[in-house]
């Protein structure tokens, strides 16, 4: 029998959807929102959620164990790049526009397993996933990862959905949209990647020190 909700789980739940970002993903894959349909958007991007989930909590029972003693790099390490790779990305988002996130994208043909990077499989949610490995009970730890992919896939679809009906009318609008929803995202991602740099640096020091 489960234990009753634990204190941390809403703040991990929270935490995961802030990571996989539902807004900036659907700028990421806008193409793929106008060129399939609904049913087949569906099936991508819960099969990439699916995938997705399954690494997270493969991340979350193995800690940081897989990283030191498997790897042989530290998890701080791990976080640095993160967030250098994600502050790059978020310069290049406020700088250009929104658009150019596509060039991480590639093919349109191959985004059943682009769609899982580098938002929704990146150092952010894994990151979370180890936290949550760390704090809460292994059926909890699979629970809210669980949670957190259902809800951002469904987010997607209903995202898919608005656009395809709002799209064919307001073609302007949906232009304004993806400018200003880009480029807050990318203030946002930005200030987690700079937050993830200083804690794998902390990290690194408290290892040293």
């Amino acid at each position: 029998m489960m234990s009753i909700l634990p204190n941390q789980f809403f703040d991990i739940l929270i935490l995961l959807l802030v990571m996989f970002n539902p807004f900036l993903m659907s700028i990421y894959l806008i193409e793929l929102i106008q060129s399939l349909s609904s049913k087949r958007f569906s099936y991508v991007i819960f099969r990439a959620f699916w995938i997705s989930a399954l690494i997270f909590i493969v991340f979350a029972f193995s800690g940081d164990y897989l990283f030191q003693s498997v790897l042989q790099i530290h998890f701080g390490s791990f976080m640095i790049f993160g967030g250098i790779l994600f502050t790059l990305i978020s310069l290049q988002q406020m700088i250009s526009g929104p658009k150019s996130i596509n060039l991480l994208r590639g093919p349109i043909e191959h985004i059943g397993g682009a769609a899982t990077l580098p938002f929704m499989l990146g150092p952010g949610t894994i990151s979370t996933s180890i936290y949550a490995g760390s704090v809460l009970s292994p059926i909890w730890t699979i629970i809210v990862i669980l949670a957190a992919s259902l809800l951002s896939a469904l987010s997607l679809i209903i995202l898919k959905v608005l656009f395809s009906k709002v799209a064919t009318k307001k073609h302007d609008f949906m232009e304004s949209y993806i400018n200003i929803i880009g480029r807050m995202m990318a203030l946002i991602m930005g200030s987690i990647a700079v937050n993830m740099i200083i804690k794998g640096i902390q990290l690194i020091l408290n290892l040293t020190y």
